[in-house]
């Protein structure tokens, strides 16, 4: 039952009403779907301290929400009701007041403001002090705010749910001592409503162990972590998850991100840190004191840092690397495969006084391998430690003397051994003619010489048996199994080699041409439906497409577009409060959209890689 209770509107601090006052029966099970259903009552809370402003006390228990949505709608907010009456929601602690999740392909809390950017955007709520819960539904988010501005969430535990946090069109916000674990993505970040997300601090939080990213989404700028830890974060093997995945195009702000005392460990899949850039102007990425290492043998990012530019001609990124550490350790195996800084060729990369360790020197800081990026090193240290002199020791049979010891240092190496050197691995010494080589000869005519490998004696090489004859052609050759050559085509080179060359450069969006079931791209400024396949297998898709029939397909993808050993389900945004999910039929490449409704959905930073 819910009751109804008179809250004051005058004295706010001292005005602290709470859930049991209006029906809340705590009865909920933590991983079940057992107790009375507390929605209703838990809504009547919100919706009297809304009216007149205050906190709203949700005290120690378990609550279940399986019926509805919570949620605080402002989008039909005045300035003298949002300034004025002030709402926050309190409990006491995670692990105290926790919220069970119960309600299939919804939000278990939802803030609506003013997607036009009113009054009704300008929060000024807090949000702290309780958890929410899977209990045994699916799909569900944990917290979903939209168009809003300027609220706080502090001390929220949020596990086991589809996305943790979904931000769409947040300004100017922290996000401060959270514990987001155990979720199929931590933070997604989406803008369908009166601006980018942007100046969006989070601090001293926790986001660990979530499958697929524990930060993404698309449209960002001026996003700050301060004092972050991620860690166990995506899939070993998946080149499209892992830690933080933001993807910019700075029309509302060149700064893209910024991570100051952050620290990335255990991650698997692609990336500790992925960075897009959609658009054609420059943008900015700042890594302080931050440290990244892998430590498994089983479970480690292909790199740690990956960053490339897809928006055309003048598109670029600039990351600045400061007193940041990179390394290897415990099980894990350096290979040259797996890059610590892994740019495009619109890419320049500043590191200073960073550090770079591991069990090996083969993935040092190479900038390359998705393209050939530009690397200023400042300063740069290795294990740590300084240098005041530079000097030889004599050894091995060398010796040497150094120019500017002190400043810097030009070696020039000499030896006191005379003829042809031979070394051993270790020093070197005089090579003995007849046992470390053939001598020369006179006596032989003119020709390719060859050597007999038991006795190490020379004679004049064979054109056809020893040697194919030279030619004047301008081909690639290839031998003919009898002593000749012939003109080799691609199809010897590839086979020989055993590898098909791979283009780095991007492809370009291709618009969807067809429609099916009425569905139609979205007018208005957004971009029109359509999609791209990466260097790296990873299709992406844009747009927003609106008005057709739910659960029947939109548009067909082409075949290598889609994965053929399954069906995927990906989270998609939508105008209403439900979620939305976008599937891909492996038999065909339909795409379907099902859930939410269909005002409108965006695609907008749905990848998937192709199996």
């Amino acid at each position: 039952m819910t009751t109804t209770k008179s809250v004051a509107s005058s004295n706010l601090i001292n005005t602290y009403p709470n859930a049991k006052e209006y029906g809340a029966t705590a009865t909920g099970a933590i991983g079940a779907s057992s107790g009375t259903d507390d929605t209703a009552a838990i809504q009547a809370l919100l919706t009297a301290v809304k009216a007149s402003g205050g906190t709203a006390v949700i005290p120690s228990g378990v609550y279940r929400i399986s019926s509805a949505e919570l949620l605080l709608d402002y989008t039909s907010a005045t300035t003298g009701t949002i300034f004025t009456k002030q709402v926050n929601i309190s409990g006491r602690g995670h692990g105290n007041t926790v919220l069970i999740a119960d309600y299939n392909n919804h939000t278990a809390l939802r803030i609506i403001g003013d997607a036009a950017g009113g009054f009704g955007s300008d929060g000024w709520y807090k949000l702290s002090d309780f958890e929410i819960m899977l209990g045994t539904a699916s799909n569900v988010n944990g917290l979903t705010i939209q168009s809003s501005a300027y609220f706080n969430l502090s001390n929220i535990r949020v596990q086991g749910m589809a996305n943790a946090f979904v931000l769409d069109s947040v300004v100017s916000c922290n996000i401060d001592n959270c514990h987001l674990s155990n979720n199929t993505y931590g933070i997604v970040l989406y803008s369908t409503g009166f601006s980018y997300n942007n100046a969006v601090t989070i601090s001293n939080s926790r986001i660990i162990s979530n499958s697929y990213c524990a930060v993404a989404g698309g449209n960002a700028t001026s996003i700050t972590f301060n004092s972050c830890n991620f860690e166990e974060n995506g899939t070993h093997g998946v080149s499209v998850k892992g830690g933080v995945d933001l993807v910019f195009n700075g029309l509302q702000g060149t700064q893209g991100a910024t991570f100051d005392s952050c620290w990335f460990e255990n991650n698997g899949g692609g990336f500790d840190v992925n960075l897009t850039n959609e658009g054609t102007k420059n943008v900015v990425t700042v890594f302080k004191n931050c440290g990244f290492y892998r430590v498994s043998g089983t479970n480690y990012v292909t790199n740690n840092i990956r960053a490339v530019c897809t928006g055309g001609a003048g598109t670029s990124q600039t990351l600045v690397f400061m007193g940041c550490t990179f390394g290897g350790y415990n099980a894990y195996t350096a290979n040259v495969a797996r890059l610590m800084i892994n740019t495009d060729a619109n890419v320049t990369v500043y590191l200073i006084g960073c550090t770079f360790t591991g069990s090996s020197t083969a993935d040092q800081p190479l900038v390359g391998g998705i393209g050939t990026g530009t690397l200023i090193n400042v300063g740069a240290g290795g294990g740590g430690g300084g240098v005041s002199t530079v000097s030889v020791v004599p050894a091995n049979g060398l010796s040497g003397t150094v120019a500017n010891p002190t400043t810097t240092p030009a070696i020039t190496l000499t030896t006191s051994i005379t003829g042809v050197l031979k070394g051993n691995g270790t020093a070197i010494s005089a090579a003995t003619s007849g046992t470390d080589y053939s001598p020369g000869t006179s006596a032989l005519a003119s020709g390719i010489v060859k050597s007999t490998t038991t006795t190490g004696a020379l004679s004049i090489a064979a054109v056809g048996s020893d040697y194919c004859a030279a030619t004047s052609g301008s081909s690639i050759l290839k031998g003919t199994g009898t002593g000749g050559t012939t003109a080799a085509n691609s199809s010897d080179v590839i086979s020989t080699l055993g590898y098909t060359p791979v283009t780095t450069t991007f492809p370009g969006w291709t618009a969807v041409s067809s429609f099916s079931n009425s569905w139609v791209n979205l007018a208005g400024g957004a971009c029109a439906a359509g999609y791209y396949k990466d260097p790296q297998g990873v299709v992406h898709l844009r747009g927003a497409i609106l008005s057709g029939t739910l659960g029947a397909k939109a548009f067909t993808l082409p075949a290598g577009y889609y994965s053929t050993t399954g069906h995927m389900s990906l989270p998609a945004m939508c105008s209403g409060p439900a979620a939305a999910l976008i599937s891909i039929d492996y038999t065909n490449g339909d795409v379907i959209p099902t859930g939410g409704n269909n005002t409108y959905i965006t695609l907008d930073g749905i990848t998937f890689q192709v199996a």
